[in-house]
C-alpha cells in the first residue's frame, strides 16, 4: 500500500520501459567460447592471445585462453565478426562468425605448429 503511494503511474512506466530495454539488450548478447589446442596432440595452448574484431575493424575483445586452452566471453551483441588465434611457434588462425538470435558459438581452435618459421629449421 505504501509502495503504491510513493510510485506515481508515470514512474511505473518509466520502470517498465527501462526493464524491457534492459532485459531486450541483454538477450540480444551472444556467449561465444572455444578452446585453444595444438592440432598435432589436441595439448591446451594457454599461450595463445584471442583477438575478436567487429564488422568495421574495431577490436572488441582480447581474450587470453585458461590451463585447458577454454576461453569465454558474453558480451558480443549481433553482428559479423573475425576471430583471429595465434600464439607463438604456430600458424595463426582466422575465422569470421555471426553472433545472432542469442545463440551460442562454440569455437573448436586447432592451432598448426608453424614449420616455415620454426628455429629448429
Amino acid at each position: 500500500m505504501l509502495m503504491r503511494k510513493l510510485v506515481s503511474p508515470r514512474s511505473q512506466l518509466v520502470i517498465l520501459i527501462f526493464t524491457l530495454l534492459v532485459s531486450d539488450s541483454l538477450r540480444a548478447q551472444q556467449k561465444v567460447t572455444g578452446r585453444v589446442v595444438d592440432d598435432a596432440e589436441g595439448a591446451a595452448i594457454p599461450a595463445a592471445h584471442v583477438l575478436i574484431y567487429e564488422q568495421s575493424g574495431k577490436l572488441s575483445f582480447i581474450l587470453r585462453p585458461d590451463s585447458r586452452g577454454v576461453f569465454t566471453t558474453v558480451e558480443l551483441p549481433d553482428g559479423y565478426y573475425d576471430v583471429f588465434v595465434g600464439s607463438a611457434g604456430f600458424t595463426p588462425f582466422c575465422k569470421s562468425i555471426w553472433a545472432h538470435e542469442g545463440k551460442s558459438i562454440d569455437l573448436k581452435i586447432r592451432l598448426k605448429p608453424d614449420l616455415k618459421n620454426s628455429q629448429f629449421n
